[in-house]
């Protein structure tokens, strides 16, 4: 992962190669994550489970326009791709606005406020409060469009899946996200948004302003996000796997074993 260093990695490897093996029964936050635990490790049947939201109504009313999404726990440039979002901006019609989420940087938020000025994207860019995590569905909903921008720079963005692409499909927003490969598994399976190719803003310009200029197009990606949402997307969902594959494997194992 980002910052992580190389005697940490080595660190982490011996203790998943000494301990893995021993455990009934291991879970990871996506199928390339647990794919990935396996080929390593040779391991079989690692569970993989998203954090996912629960089942929630949408009570927030969208904003008019077409109005793009973005959150992180901290709002600031680098390997989330905030800066391919505001170069797309303006290359994008001047009614479309971009909001961002989350917390400012250490400094207060001043890289960030300079950047739109030098862009001209006054007005065009609008900065949210953090949310209570219980918020997270209702804030994006008065949204149209949730991106997910993030790098192709190291193993951790290529397997995992950023949790707020699943809070996207609960929303009922139609999602424009990188390509790799965790993430580009749940759009291609909720089939609620288009895929880009990650850190090509000509390629992200490209999906937005498709997504503009056809709103029959964003209608649909729309409700297949809300769709697998409320089907399979969501707590309920995952717990019952869970609670599944924890009896099957888990107390199985113990009562077998008499412990």
């Amino acid at each position: 992962g980002n910052g992580q260093t190389a005697a940490t990695g080595r660190l982490i490897r011996k203790i998943e190669e000494k301990c893995l093996r021993d455990c009934a029964m291991i879970m990871a936050s996506s199928p390339e994550v647990a794919e990935a635990l396996e080929s390593q490790y040779s391991l079989s049947k690692v569970l993989s489970l998203y954090n996912t939201p629960p089942v929630t109504p949408i009570k927030s009313s969208r904003l008019p326009g077409f109005n793009i999404y973005w959150r992180n726990a901290v709002i600031g440039f680098g390997d989330r791709g905030l800066g391919d979002a505001f170069e797309a901006m303006t290359r994008l019609p001047q009614d479309i606005h971009l909001h961002l989420q989350g917390r400012p940087g250490v400094d207060g938020g001043a890289g960030i406020q300079r950047e739109i000025v030098s862009r001209g994207l006054t007005g065009r860019v609008t900065i949210h409060p953090p949310y209570r995590p219980e918020e997270a569905v209702d804030q994006a909903a008065r949204f149209q469009v949730g991106v997910c921008l993030e790098h192709r720079c190291h193993r951790n963005h290529e397997l995992t899946v950023s949790n707020k692409i699943f809070d996207y499909h609960m929303a009922g927003l139609a999602i424009v996200t990188s390509d790799l490969p965790g993430l580009r598994h749940v759009i291609d399976s909720s089939r609620g948004g288009l895929p880009f190719e990650a850190g090509n803003v000509d390629d992200l310009t490209r999906q937005l302003r498709l997504l503009y200029d056809r709103p029959e197009l964003l209608e649909e990606k729309s409700r297949n996000a809300r769709e697998y949402a409320v089907t399979v997307g969501n707590l309920e969902h995952e717990m019952k796997t869970f609670t599944g594959e924890f009896a099957r494997r888990v107390i199985a194992r113990v009562g077998t074993s008499g412990s």
